[in-house]
């Protein structure tokens, strides 16, 4: 079975699809959430996992919106523990960084940290892509 979520390889989403589904799928990786309804719709994938909700920063709207454009389903939940890490190169310590990359939620999600540590916080489309 192959499963849509979208992110690179590495993505909670695409850990969430082996939490939920075994390692018996193939998950793929798309550019963005319209990319996840476009492959359940053409036919490429059989389902699309997309994020819906986080105990921090609340509703993901931009699933719920397309859900309603796109007439597809929810059919199950997967309840992800998300831990996030700060990564950097070798060598490079907390107070060299200056800068923060990653998706809104989760720059939302670690605010309290980013703010404390006066880190510039630098919106990207995913959480696994902003490690490139």
């Amino acid at each position: 079975m192959r499963v849509a979520f979208q992110g690179e390889p590495g993505a909670y989403s695409e850990e969430a699809i082996i939490q939920h589904f075994g390692s018996a799928v193939e998950p793929l990786p798309r550019q963005y959430l319209r990319d996840v309804f476009d492959a359940v719709e053409g036919g490429e994938a059989e389902i699309g996992l997309i994020p819906v909700e986080n105990t921090i920063e609340g509703s993901i709207v931009r699933s719920y919106d397309l859900l309603n454009e796109r007439g597809l389903k929810a059919r199950g939940e997967v309840i992800l523990r998300v831990i996030h890490c700060l990564i950097a190169n070798p060598g490079v310590s907390l107070p060299d960084v200056v800068k923060v990359h990653s998706h809104p939620q989760a720059l939302g999600q670690c605010r309290a940290f980013i703010e404390e540590h006066g880190l510039e916080p630098v919106a990207a489309s995913d959480t696994a892509g902003s490690v490139k």
